[in-house]
């Protein structure tokens, strides 16, 4: 997560792209998620892509 925050700062960037996993209950409770925590966090327009179907 600190390079992600580096990185906008560096780039002074108006959107995140992110990709997520598509995981859902107990699985993503127990894994985490970077995207999930970035959504969470960060001050800047975030645009999370799920996989293609």
């Amino acid at each position: 997560m600190e390079t992600i925050i580096r990185a906008i700062s560096l780039v002074r960037a108006d959107l995140l792209v992110m990709g997520t996993h598509g995981r859902s209950g107990l699985l993503k409770t127990l894994i985490g998620s970077v995207t999930e925590e970035a959504l969470r966090t960060l001050s800047i327009d975030i645009l999370a892509v799920p996989p293609r179907a």
